[in-house]
């Protein structure tokens, strides 16, 4: 069996999808959904938990602006929104911290229950996957929230 293509040498998925005669992308989702339906629940709740984590984030410049626009204005300082806002500011941020710990709970929880019921032990996919499980829905969630609060500025 050859492993050239033409002048340059095949990659390594290139030799394995020649020595197996068929493509490896093929159904990966379909073959990844079973591993991870034992912790769907975990994952959908740190999905949830993020979301609403950036929903607090994207929150403070809003109460900023508002006590910019309407709290300091020339004839007269509205202390008692600016007060409002203070709170606001004050609980947004340690909802945020609240929120993240939350998530790293239930993302480790996650990839704890994936790695004793689902895979073996001594396998290195199973490390793999579970690292996957306890970061990539947090890291979907924040970028999900951030494309729809970015197309939502776009359009103003």
């Amino acid at each position: 069996m050859n492993a050239f293509r033409g002048d340059s040498a095949l990659s390594d998925i290139e030799l394995e999808e020649k020595f197996s005669k068929r493509s490896l992308n093929q159904g990966i989702t379909s073959r990844l959904l079973p591993l991870i339906a034992p912790v769907w629940q975990p994952i959908a709740a740190v999905i949830g938990i993020e979301l609403v984590q950036v929903l607090a984030i994207f929150t403070r410049p809003l109460l900023l602006g508002l006590v910019i626009d309407r709290g300091l204005r020339q004839a007269a300082i509205d202390a008692r929104l600016i007060l409002w806002a203070c709170v606001g500011l004050a609980a947004t941020w340690g909802l945020r911290f609240v929120l993240g710990g939350l998530s790293q709970y239930c993302a480790g929880t996650a990839a704890i229950r994936f790695s004793t019921t689902c895979a073996p032990a001594s396998s290195p996919m199973s490390s793999a996957l579970a690292s996957a499980i306890s970061t990539a829905p947090r890291q979907a969630a924040s970028s999900l929230a951030l494309i729809a609060m970015s197309t939502r500025w776009s359009r103003c």
